[in-house]
């Protein structure tokens, strides 16, 4: 038999740990490519993955203000409002109100009253309405309306002049 040299025994064993780090390269370089395809791709590897939607919540806001003054010759005139809310929310809006305060030009308050809406609770996109009537008199310029918007997650404030 023939023994093998002392060179031979560090070759061999040179190229065990040539093979020992190659292996770990490459099991290395593949845990590389999968964590790749699913923290990139977010997990297109193991099919699409659900899509996190951010809700809105909801958020009631003035959709349309519509005075319109009566013109009949009189002492006392009116003017007609209509008041339109919109949820532009993704979330149902409850509690609403509608606080609205006319005043004319001297600062004297002519209105001043929580609107009733024609619906309670606004889903996305729904609207409500109400109206009211305001008293003034014939030397009057304008009215500035404040209306006050509020439900259980938002708040606005909104300030209309309508000239008469």
């Amino acid at each position: 038999m023939v023994e093998e040299s002392a060179e031979d025994k560090v070759k061999a064993k040179k190229k065990a740990v040539i093979k020992s780090i190659v292996s770990w390269i490459g099991i290395i370089v593949v845990v590389c490519i999968v964590s790749y395809f699913v923290f990139i791709y977010e997990g297109s590897l193991f099919g699409d993955r659900e899509e996190i939607s951010i809700v809105e919540p909801a958020d009631v806001e003035l959709y349309r203000f519509s005075a319109l003054a009566d013109w009949v010759p009189v002492k006392n005139e009116t003017l007609n409002v209509e008041i339109w809310v919109i949820n532009t929310g993704d979330v149902i809006a409850r509690e609403i109100s509608v606080f609205v305060r006319c005043r004319n030009q001297n600062g004297t308050v002519l209105f001043a009253d929580l609107l009733d809406l024609t619906r309670e609770i606004l889903n996305n996109d729904e609207t409500a309405s109400s109206t009211f009537t305001v008293d003034y008199r014939q030397g009057d310029a304008y009215i500035e309306t404040t209306i006050e918007l509020r439900s259980d997650q938002s708040s606005h404030s909104y300030l209309k002049k309508t000239e008469l």
